[in-house]
Protein backbone atom coordinates (compact mmCIF):
# COMPACT_ATOMS: atom_id res chain seq x y z
CA UNK A 1 0.00 0.00 0.00
CA UNK A 2 2.80 2.46 0.77
CA UNK A 3 4.21 1.20 -2.36
CA UNK A 4 1.83 3.69 -4.13
CA UNK A 5 3.15 6.92 -3.03
CA UNK A 6 6.04 8.63 -3.87
CA UNK A 7 9.25 8.40 -1.48
CA UNK A 8 8.49 11.82 -0.69
CA UNK A 9 4.88 11.70 0.51
CA UNK A 10 5.90 8.89 2.89
CA UNK A 11 8.74 11.00 4.24
CA UNK A 12 5.88 13.49 5.36
CA UNK A 13 3.69 11.17 6.29
CA UNK A 14 6.65 9.73 8.75
CA UNK A 15 7.36 13.27 9.89
CA UNK A 16 3.61 13.88 10.82
CA UNK A 17 3.27 10.49 12.91
CA UNK A 18 6.97 11.62 14.55
CA UNK A 19 5.08 14.92 15.02
CA UNK A 20 1.68 13.89 16.33
CA UNK A 21 3.94 11.08 18.92
CA UNK A 22 5.68 14.46 20.17
CA UNK A 23 3.17 16.72 20.62
CA UNK A 24 1.04 13.87 22.69
CA UNK A 25 4.46 13.39 24.26
CA UNK A 26 4.51 17.07 25.53
CA UNK A 27 0.96 17.62 26.49
CA UNK A 28 1.06 14.02 28.91
CA UNK A 29 4.38 15.76 30.17
CA UNK A 30 2.59 19.20 30.91
CA UNK A 31 -0.39 17.14 32.69
CA UNK A 32 2.33 15.66 35.13
CA UNK A 33 4.41 18.61 35.79
CA UNK A 34 1.21 20.04 36.86
CA UNK A 35 0.07 17.55 39.26
CA UNK A 36 3.50 17.14 40.81
CA UNK A 37 3.58 21.22 40.83
CA UNK A 38 0.48 21.06 42.89
CA UNK A 39 1.86 18.33 45.20
CA UNK A 40 4.76 20.41 45.66
CA UNK A 41 2.57 23.22 46.77
CA UNK A 42 0.60 20.88 49.38
CA UNK A 43 4.03 20.01 50.86
CA UNK A 44 5.08 23.78 50.85
CA UNK A 45 2.15 25.47 52.24
CA UNK A 46 0.80 22.61 54.24
CA UNK A 47 2.45 19.95 55.20
CA UNK A 48 6.20 21.59 56.00
CA UNK A 49 4.40 24.08 58.07
CA UNK A 50 2.40 22.08 59.83
CA UNK A 51 5.21 19.39 60.77
CA UNK A 52 7.43 22.58 61.68
CA UNK A 53 4.08 23.40 63.94
CA UNK A 54 3.59 20.15 65.29
CA UNK A 55 7.95 19.95 66.15
CA UNK A 56 7.63 23.35 67.70
CA UNK A 57 4.49 22.00 69.84
CA UNK A 58 6.49 18.82 70.87
CA UNK A 59 9.20 21.48 72.74
CA UNK A 60 6.44 23.73 74.11
CA UNK A 61 4.61 20.80 76.02
CA UNK A 62 8.24 19.77 76.91
CA UNK A 63 9.47 23.50 78.18
CA UNK A 64 6.00 23.65 80.15
CA UNK A 65 6.12 20.54 81.57
CA UNK A 66 9.75 21.15 82.90
CA UNK A 67 8.95 24.93 83.68
CA UNK A 68 5.80 23.31 86.15
CA UNK A 69 8.63 21.08 87.38
CA UNK A 70 10.52 23.73 88.02
CA UNK A 71 8.36 25.86 89.76
CA UNK A 72 7.05 22.88 92.18
CA UNK A 73 10.80 21.96 93.23
CA UNK A 74 12.33 25.31 93.88
CA UNK A 75 9.89 27.66 94.07
CA UNK A 76 11.16 30.00 91.78
CA UNK A 77 8.74 32.08 89.85
CA UNK A 78 10.91 32.67 87.24
CA UNK A 79 9.55 29.40 86.35
CA UNK A 80 5.78 30.75 86.18
CA UNK A 81 6.87 33.06 83.88
CA UNK A 82 8.93 31.03 81.06
CA UNK A 83 5.57 28.54 81.73
CA UNK A 84 3.32 31.50 80.57
CA UNK A 85 5.22 32.62 77.60
CA UNK A 86 6.24 28.57 76.77
CA UNK A 87 2.30 28.71 76.49
CA UNK A 88 2.02 31.66 74.66
CA UNK A 89 3.79 30.26 72.12
CA UNK A 90 1.71 26.78 72.13
CA UNK A 91 -1.29 29.14 71.36
CA UNK A 92 0.65 30.90 68.50
CA UNK A 93 1.35 27.33 67.09
CA UNK A 94 -1.92 26.29 67.79
CA UNK A 95 -3.48 28.73 65.58
CA UNK A 96 -1.31 28.32 63.09
CA UNK A 97 -1.87 24.48 62.63
CA UNK A 98 -5.57 25.44 62.76
CA UNK A 99 -5.46 27.61 59.37
CA UNK A 100 -4.15 25.08 57.50
CA UNK A 101 -5.69 21.54 58.56
CA UNK A 102 -9.52 22.47 58.09
CA UNK A 103 -8.35 21.35 54.28
CA UNK A 104 -9.89 18.39 53.06
CA UNK A 105 -6.79 16.52 52.23
CA UNK A 106 -6.19 15.54 56.36
CA UNK A 107 -8.67 13.05 55.87
CA UNK A 108 -9.60 12.18 59.60
CA UNK A 109 -7.14 14.55 61.06
CA UNK A 110 -9.32 17.77 61.85
CA UNK A 111 -11.81 15.75 64.28
CA UNK A 112 -8.23 14.36 66.20
CA UNK A 113 -7.37 17.95 66.20
CA UNK A 114 -10.36 19.03 67.55
CA UNK A 115 -10.11 17.12 70.30
CA UNK A 116 -6.24 17.14 70.82
CA UNK A 117 -6.93 20.81 71.17
CA UNK A 118 -9.63 20.41 73.45
CA UNK A 119 -7.52 18.19 75.72
CA UNK A 120 -4.79 20.08 75.36
CA UNK A 121 -6.41 23.00 76.72
CA UNK A 122 -7.94 21.15 79.61
CA UNK A 123 -4.56 19.80 80.33
CA UNK A 124 -3.15 23.47 80.65
CA UNK A 125 -5.66 24.42 82.93
CA UNK A 126 -4.72 21.61 85.08
CA UNK A 127 -1.25 22.65 84.94
CA UNK A 128 -2.71 26.31 86.00
CA UNK A 129 -4.49 25.04 88.73
CA UNK A 130 -1.17 22.70 89.92
CA UNK A 131 0.99 25.85 89.85
CA UNK A 132 -1.96 28.04 91.31
CA UNK A 133 -1.26 25.39 94.70
CA UNK A 134 2.25 24.81 94.20
CA UNK A 135 4.34 26.23 97.25
CA UNK A 136 1.49 27.06 99.10
CA UNK A 137 0.03 25.23 102.40
CA UNK A 138 -1.89 23.38 99.93
CA UNK A 139 0.91 21.80 97.73
CA UNK A 140 0.40 18.46 98.63
CA UNK A 141 -3.29 18.31 97.08
CA UNK A 142 -1.65 20.04 94.04
CA UNK A 143 0.29 16.38 93.08
CA UNK A 144 -3.04 15.01 93.46
CA UNK A 145 -4.76 17.23 91.17
CA UNK A 146 -1.70 16.77 88.36
CA UNK A 147 -2.90 12.66 89.17
CA UNK A 148 -6.18 12.85 89.23
CA UNK A 149 -6.99 15.38 86.24
CA UNK A 150 -4.11 15.54 83.98
CA UNK A 151 -2.83 12.10 83.77
CA UNK A 152 -6.31 11.03 82.13
CA UNK A 153 -5.93 14.51 79.78
CA UNK A 154 -2.58 12.90 78.71
CA UNK A 155 -3.99 9.34 78.14
CA UNK A 156 -6.81 10.91 76.05
CA UNK A 157 -4.00 13.20 74.23
CA UNK A 158 -2.11 10.14 73.33
CA UNK A 159 -5.17 8.56 72.30
CA UNK A 160 -5.56 11.07 69.87
CA UNK A 161 -2.19 11.25 68.59
CA UNK A 162 -2.69 7.90 67.86
CA UNK A 163 -5.82 8.09 65.82
CA UNK A 164 -3.73 11.35 64.18
CA UNK A 165 -1.13 9.23 63.20
CA UNK A 166 -3.47 6.29 61.83
CA UNK A 167 -5.55 8.83 59.62
CA UNK A 168 -2.63 10.06 58.16
CA UNK A 169 -1.16 7.03 57.21
CA UNK A 170 -4.98 6.38 55.93
CA UNK A 171 -5.12 9.50 53.51
CA UNK A 172 -4.32 9.73 50.34
CA UNK A 173 -0.22 10.04 49.93
CA UNK A 174 0.16 13.61 48.53
CA UNK A 175 3.48 14.47 50.24
CA UNK A 176 6.67 12.62 49.51
CA UNK A 177 6.92 9.26 51.77
CA UNK A 178 10.44 11.07 53.40
CA UNK A 179 8.03 14.10 54.72
CA UNK A 180 4.79 12.22 56.03
CA UNK A 181 6.56 9.69 57.45
CA UNK A 182 8.35 12.79 59.18
CA UNK A 183 5.60 14.05 60.33
CA UNK A 184 4.47 10.70 61.95
CA UNK A 185 7.41 10.67 63.56
CA UNK A 186 7.15 13.96 65.13
CA UNK A 187 3.47 12.76 66.30
CA UNK A 188 4.71 9.92 67.92
CA UNK A 189 7.75 12.35 69.64
CA UNK A 190 4.78 14.25 70.90
CA UNK A 191 2.98 11.17 72.18
CA UNK A 192 5.82 9.54 73.94
CA UNK A 193 6.67 12.80 75.45
CA UNK A 194 2.80 12.93 77.15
Amino acid sequence: MLSKFKIQTRILAGFALILLILSASILVNESEIADLSEGSQTIIETRIPNAAAGHALVNGVNASLADIRGWLLTGDPAFKTKRAATWAMITAKMAEIDGRIQDDSFGEAPGAWARFKQNLAQFETALAKTEAIANSPEQFPATQILQDQAAPLVAQMVDDITAMIAADAASPQTATQYEREKLRGQLAQLRETL
